[in-house]
């Protein structure tokens, strides 16, 4: 079953490419007018739900493959996900006010992946009754990896090259080639890259070939 859209394409800026469209299984709903939604890869997803509302702008640049699709944007957010970047299962991404998320490109994701720009309710400073919790964006440099249920909060900006660990809750600013782990994360190791083939170990020791005490 081809890609269903729900909403007037005629008032929102909509360009998806044929096989991706043809080939994906899910809905992208259009709500008013002046929304955009680019897709230039021909890798389809298996699973995908995108909802945008209030000129909101999202795009998946060419190559890139996210089987499973989740994105809810609102009040002109603004997302882009570069060229090759792919996920290994339920990629998030959540904008319920005005904000930016980047996702670089030759990204490698595992499944659990989420990314949210703002807490989606309000803190209120008792005294004046103003809010103290705004959004903000998300930044994610070039091949970056980041492993299984991973979180990335409003604010965080991730320099390219780094390595974020497995259950890993990110918020604030890494330099590139950073490796990240941990709730909330920490740099454990500086300059670090990755590479998808094993490279060969030297010498491997694991705890079974190591003598008790």
């Amino acid at each position: 079953m081809p890609l269903k859209i729900v909403g007037d394409q005629s008032a929102n800026n909509i360009r998806i490419n044929e096989k991706f469209a043809a080939e994906t299984k899910g809905t992208v709903t259009l709500h008013g007018n002046g929304n955009t939604l680019v897709i230039e890869t021909a890798r389809a997803s298996t699973n995908l739900n995108i909802t945008l509302r209030g000129a909101s702008h999202f795009e998946i640049r060419s190559n890139s493959h996210l089987p499973h699709l989740f994105v809810f944007l609102r009040d002109g957010s603004r997302v882009t996900i570069g060229e090759s970047t792919v996920s290994a299962g339920h990629f998030n991404l959540y904008s319920h006010e005005r904000a930016t998320i980047e996702i670089g490109r030759g990204c490698m994701i595992a499944g659990g992946f989420r990314c949210m720009t703002s807490d989606m309710h309000s803190i209120v400073d008792v005294e004046t009754g103003d809010r103290v919790n705004p959004p903000g964006d998300i930044i994610v440099g070039d091949r970056v990896w980041a492993g299984f249920d991973v979180t990335l909060f409003k604010g965080t900006n991730i320099g390219s090259g780094s390595v974020i660990g497995a259950r890993s809750t990110v918020s604030g600013t890494f330099r590139e080639n950073s490796m990240l782990l941990g709730f909330p994360a920490r740099v454990v190791r500086r300059g670090v890259t990755w590479k998808q083939e094993l490279i060969p170990m030297p010498e491997i020791v694991t705890m079974s070939s190591q003598n008790p005490d």
